[in-house]
């Protein structure tokens, strides 16, 4: 089967986490600097292989349904088939499956085995929502990957620090910055 082509323009830091080979990446920014674009672009990258189910999470319903959503819709056009909305899940050609879900209660991720992940505002979530997460990602018997998008939250307060913070200082993930003044596809008086 032929690879679909998508053309958009992004700038040099959206590159970097699109295409990194990581197995979990992070791409942080402020207000405006296309994190969400990026994230959905990263998954975009998954649907001509063989047929996968993949979830993608935000911190609330109407974060999910205003924002992430409504993007992926957008620049996923060349793959859509159909969208359930009852059950929040969207079809796309050669069988794959984008589970859509909220973050406002983690413990209700759980159950599917997954092939990929992407959790968009992710600092915004419970740190459980991570663990949920990456339990699931294990469809086929193979550890799959993870990516996150998020505005920075800071480093937390004394005594109960920020998890993406941390996540950060581990090392566990590879970690894109960006500001809003990087994006240049933004109107210059922004």
């Amino acid at each position: 089967m032929s690879k679909t082509e998508l053309r958009v323009k992004i700038y040099p830091a959206q590159d970097a986490f699109i295409f990194s080979t990581k197995a979990y990446s992070l791409f942080i920014g402020g207000t405006g600097s296309g994190k969400t674009f990026s994230g959905a672009l990263k998954t975009a990258t998954r649907f001509d292989g063989p047929a996968q189910t993949g979830i993608v999470i935000a911190p609330t319903f109407p974060m999910l349904r205003d924002a992430t959503l409504r993007t992926c819709l957008d620049l996923w056009r060349p793959w859509f088939v159909e969208m359930i909305r009852t059950e929040m899940i969207m079809k796309l050609h050669n069988g794959h499956e984008v589970l859509f879900r909220s973050a406002t209660d983690s413990d209700k991720l759980r159950g599917p085995n997954l092939h990929w992940g992407w959790v968009d505002e992710a600092a915004m979530c419970d740190r459980l929502t991570l663990e949920v997460v990456l339990a699931r990602l294990r469809a086929g018997g193979v550890r799959g990957p993870l990516w996150l998008t998020t505005t920075p939250r800071g480093k937390g307060k004394p005594g109960k620090p920020q998890w993406v913070y941390e996540l950060v200082q581990s090392g566990t993930f590879e970690v894109v910055y960006a500001s809003t003044r990087d994006n240049p596809f933004l109107p210059p008086d922004y």
